[in-house]
């Protein structure tokens, strides 16, 4: 699982785990969105040019080493999201909690001319205001989901009530639940149901609706590819 970017805010995508799941997601970050993602709005701030050196987990701490582009151009917002975006990542990692910086192999206090502070490590409460209010960890966009699928993901502390939908050919409504959010932990409110549905193969969504503070209501949504099999 990789942090990528949709508007100003971090969004959830996979990429295939390797041998080595740091550098995996390293790579996989590294390496942007694709093109059917970019259709949806998904974006990086991580600038395209910056490299991996390494990367090594110890206990909750992984040690990122990035070339130096990793702290080159952009304003406060696009540093904070590249920042955010591999602390994100790589805090999916089991038992990770803290991300530490190099560049060129020496340990970094700040990164950019905005001086986003990273000294001693981050951690994923450093950057919570840059999450949605709604934010789907699975499925991922353009997953390919079968009968039965696991929702999962977290949302802000002012959603209680979330609406779930799964689309199929036309917009055909093939599931549906509405969840009542549970306590908040770390600032969010984590959810998770299984769903089950049948009809037929086509591209369909993942749509969730809340209503926002100011009673407005609100979609995501999230194109997924639906594999049917007969009942």
């Amino acid at each position: 699982m990789i942090y990528l970017i949709q508007g100003e805010s971090l969004a959830v995508t996979w990429r295939p785990a390797g041998p080595h799941e740091a550098a995996a997601i390293m790579e996989g970050l590294l390496s942007g969105p694709t093109s059917l993602e970019e259709e949806i709005g998904f974006s990086t701030a991580v600038p395209i040019d910056t490299t991996l050196r390494s990367v090594t987990v110890s206990g909750d701490t992984a040690v990122v080493d990035l070339s130096p582009a990793i702290g080159a151009g952009g304003g406060s917002l696009s540093m904070l999201l590249r920042v955010a975006q591999v602390v994100y990542s790589l805090t999916e990692l089991p038992g990770v909690t803290r991300v530490e910086f190099m560049i060129d192999g020496s340990p970094v206090e700040a990164l950019g001319g905005e001086g986003v502070i990273v000294e001693g490590g981050v951690t994923r409460s450093d950057f919570v205001g840059l999450l949605p209010p709604v934010l789907l960890i699975a499925p991922a966009p353009f997953e390919t989901i079968q009968r039965t699928l696991t929702v999962r993901g977290n949302a802000a502390q002012d959603v209680e009530t979330l609406d779930i939908l799964v689309t199929g050919r036309d917009g055909l409504i093939l599931t549906e639940t509405t969840l009542e959010l549970r306590a908040s932990v770390d600032n969010r409110r984590p959810f998770e149901t299984e769903m089950t549905f049948s009809g037929t193969a086509a591209r369909g969504a993942i749509i969730l609706t809340w209503i926002d503070p100011d009673g407005r209501k609100q979609v995501l949504e999230v194109p997924v590819e639906v594999e049917l099999t007969e009942v």
